[in-house]
């Protein structure tokens, strides 16, 4: 098992899974034209990752998400529901709307997301 690292772009986020520190990072602007073709190596990562049955952060700092890309958060979230997980979603101070898509992200899972303010840009 191997870290992985998907670089952004104008549509998609910056990603890493990285397997030394059990950390997955999602970073940016998501509107890709297929999410579930941008979310596929990130799911088969986590398949991987849960077989060494260690602790998983992921942190999540959105811009901007479509609602394809929610369906693929939940999925991905979803499938850590039984497993030892600590979820980080950041949001800007003035984005009520970023902080609301949490909310009801940690309100449809049986995990308990920390909310973490983070200055406006």
């Amino acid at each position: 098992m191997t870290t992985i690292k998907i670089e952004a772009t104008h549509i998609t986020p910056y990603v890493i899974c990285d397997v030394e520190t059990g950390t997955i990072s999602i970073k940016g602007r998501a509107i890709p034209e297929d999410s579930t073709l941008f979310f596929q190596p990130i799911y088969e990562w986590v398949d991987a990752y849960i077989q060494l049955k260690r602790p998983l952060q992921i942190n999540l700092q959105f811009e901007y998400f479509n609602t394809s890309v929610l369906k693929g958060i939940l999925i991905l979230l979803k499938s850590l529901e039984k497993t030892e997980t600590s979820i980080n979603w950041y949001y800007e101070s003035d984005d009520e709307d970023m902080l609301e898509e949490g909310k009801d992200l940690n309100d449809a899972l049986n995990l308990s997301i920390n909310f973490i303010e983070i200055p406006s840009r």
